[in-house]
């Protein structure tokens, strides 16, 4: 089933409002669905706003390369067992270190991963910005060693309200037909989180829940045409 799945972007123990891949840039989360730029409060107050299965987790600080917000996001998956956690935590985790069965990595092209010896509870992150692919070029030399889900990351239409890239997105899926595909970066509205979920994506977002521009009626209307299917 193809789902809507809500971004935090969490930075020094707070959630921050992304625009345009400037990670330094972001500033607090100012939302309808909620006063707190506490990540507990935030996750309460949007699952309250609907059902939502998966949040997608980036620590920004890891990203960044500064301390990792690892143990919050670590407390975070124990707090909410019944919520699957994709985490964008910059570099591998090391060797040996453990997490909760709620705790998906997600690695990106940005930091040059090395794909073939990832589990498929390992997420790929294809990272792209208005001049291309971010790091990781030899990715495209070797398709077959991806992992079954993939997100294509637009950093640059991150918060921009300028749409889906859904031609990008058409051109991973002749690269990788049988991969599930994740969208991020650029929804604006109920009618592009439909288009993607149609065409067999899920849909990360941030911007068009906090401002108000798609309902919880239309998220379950989605949510509902896809589970009929």
């Amino acid at each position: 089933m193809c789902r809507i799945i809500p971004v935090l972007d969490i930075r020094q123990g707070q959630v921050v409002q992304a625009a345009g891949g400037d990670r330094a840039l972001y500033e607090p989360i100012q939302s309808t669905l909620t006063r707190s730029v506490n990540p507990v409060q935030v996750i309460d107050d949007l699952l309250r706003f609907a059902p939502f299965p998966i949040f997608y987790l980036a620590d920004l600080d890891a990203i960044m390369g500064k301390p990792t917000q690892r143990r919050l996001i670590v407390e975070l998956c124990r707090q909410y067992p019944a919520v699957e956690f994709w985490v964008d935590a910059g570099p591998p985790p090391g060797p040996g270190e453990t997490f909760p069965d709620n705790f998906r990595p997600v690695l990106g092209t940005e930091f040059a991963c090395d794909w073939t010896h990832h589990d498929d509870r390992v997420i790929l992150s294809l990272d792209f910005d208005r001049e291309g692919l971010r790091g990781g070029t030899g990715i495209w030399a070797k398709p077959d060693s991806w992992p079954a889900r993939v997100i294509v990351m637009c950093l640059h239409r991150v918060g921009s309200m300028e749409g889906p890239d859904f031609e990008l997105l058409e051109q991973i899926r002749m690269i990788r037909p049988d991969c599930r595909l994740t969208a991020a970066g650029g929804v604006r509205n109920a009618d592009d989180a439909q288009r993607l979920l149609d065409a067999g994506m899920d849909a990360l977002v941030a911007s068009v829940l906090h401002q108000g521009r798609i309902s919880a009626k239309e998220i379950q209307q989605i949510q509902a045409s896809r589970t009929a299917l």
